[in-house]
């Protein structure tokens, strides 16, 4: 439990732009695992949420601290949290499908632990 404790803290004091990060590498892949969604609009969802999430862990930490002027901050964060959400699809792109969705995905879409009900056909073996 002690070390349950310890994470939580660690993740309390993380900046915000690395919790940001890890939230928006978290949504892409529930979107990437549900079946309603398609894998090539990820990208769409992910840069903007990450941009929102970004600008309110900061806005936050900037009225927890009494900063001055704090709401003239919000579109350099909007900008931040966009160029975060950019490097965690751009991460994800480059080294996670290449290490982690070997692992755990199929060819199809499909999750090695869920069987995918529309799998993609191959327009290649129609008739």
């Amino acid at each position: 439990m002690n070390t349950l404790l310890q994470i939580n803290d660690q993740w309390m004091n993380a900046p915000a732009g690395v919790v940001a990060f890890a939230l928006t590498i978290a949504i892409g892949y529930m979107l990437k695992v549900s079946n309603f969604f398609p894998n090539n609009r990820i990208p769409a969802v992910v840069i903007p949420m990450a941009s929102i999430c970004f600008t309110v862990f900061q806005l936050c930490a900037d009225l927890m601290t009494n900063a001055a002027h704090p709401w003239l901050n919000i579109p350099i964060h909007i900008g931040m949290g966009a160029v975060i959400g950019a490097v965690a699809w751009l991460f994800h792109a480059q080294i996670l499908k290449r290490f982690v969705d070997s692992k755990f995905f199929n060819d199809d879409g499909s999750t090695k632990f869920f069987n995918n009900p529309n799998p993609p056909v191959d327009p290649a073996s129609k008739p």
